[in-house]
């Protein structure tokens, strides 16, 4: 579950990526939609109304989920009480746009051990957009 929790991070960031071309003035857009974590095999979506989930690349229910903000380049993540892993954690990351659909996270701080060693593992790529 610690592996899916990165993967949702990673996809996170992807879409990000793909959003800074489209909406360059606002960073959140930047990020909406969905990211693949090749490296963790999972998804990270984040959706305009603040919430994220992370699933198996495969596909399945959420194994992690809650709600973020962005900062400039700077993503803090709150995991949900409810989430299987890493529960009412939070973490923050800088995100970097490679390109529009790429993007690499640098770990600030994270409460979440496993997330904190997924998500900035390897570059996310976006494979849906918001």
């Amino acid at each position: 579950m610690k592996r899916s929790t990165w993967l949702l991070v990673g996809l996170a960031v992807l879409a990000l990526g793909a959003l800074a071309c489209s909406d360059e003035d606002d960073p959140a857009a930047q990020l909406h939609g969905t990211w693949d974590i090749t490296s963790v095999g999972s998804h990270h979506t984040w959706e305009p109304d603040g919430t994220w989930y992370v699933t198996f690349a495969g596909g399945g229910a959420p194994y992690d989920f809650g709600t973020y903000t962005v900062e400039g380049s700077i993503v803090t993540f709150d995991t949900d009480p409810d989430s299987p892993e890493c529960p009412q954690t939070t973490g923050s990351y800088e995100v970097t746009f490679i390109d529009a659909d790429t993007t690499s996270w640098e770990l600030i701080d994270d409460e979440c051990i496993i997330r904190g060693v997924n998500v900035p593992r390897a570059p996310w790529e976006r494979i849906g957009a918001q």
